[in-house]
């Protein structure tokens, strides 16, 4: 009787190690999945930066007075190719763009990319030069982007304080609104 009872406590403590170890590797396997899939989703952002073909659509803006949500459809920054729209509104109505703020075309320069590591945040600076009419006095614009993944990126325009958030997306998925253009 002792021995069947010893059986039955080996079997049933067996078979729950058994299912303990299978849990971890099972966890093991997901974590290495999970780093295959950001690895390929930060190779295919860096791809997107580097070919100058991508959208930042801003969410937040932190500042020294405080923090905003954003309408992402008409906040934005869209790079594609030598061309550029920077655009910021509050949707209202008036202003230059007829949405609430100032939207601005022009063309790309200095277009400088560095990206340390691959999973870590891929640098981006660069500089919007407006279309003759367009701007404050056609100034160019200094923009420096920091993008960590598709959804967390951070824009930072010339030396102010303020930083907007957001996410960036292909040109073809960004579901944007572009608010008129001053001629």
């Amino acid at each position: 009787m002792k021995n069947l009872i010893l059986v039955i406590l080996v079997i049933i403590l067996g078979s729950g190690f058994q299912n303990s170890f299978a849990q971890e590797k099972t966890k093991a396997e997901k974590k290495a999945e999970q780093q295959k899939i950001d690895e390929a989703n930060w190779y295919q952002l860096k791809q997107m930066i580097d070919d100058k073909q991508f959208v930042f659509k801003g969410m937040i803006i932190n500042s020294t007075n405080g923090t905003t949500t954003l309408d992402p459809r008409i906040n934005f920054v869209s790079i594609e190719g030598e061309n550029a729209v920077v655009q910021f509104a509050s949707g209202f109505g008036g202003n230059q763009n007829g949405i609430g703020g100032y939207t601005v075309e022009g063309t790309v320069d200095n277009y400088v990319v560095k990206a340390k590591k691959v999973g870590k945040g891929i640098n981006v600076n660069l500089v919007v030069v407006p279309r003759v009419g367009q701007g404050v006095r056609s100034q160019p614009l200094n923009l420096n982007f920091t993008a960590f993944s598709f959804d967390s990126a951070r824009l930072q325009i010339g030396g102010t304080t303020a930083f907007m958030q957001g996410e960036i997306a292909k040109p073809d998925e960004a579901k944007i609104f572009k608010g008129n253009t001053p001629n």
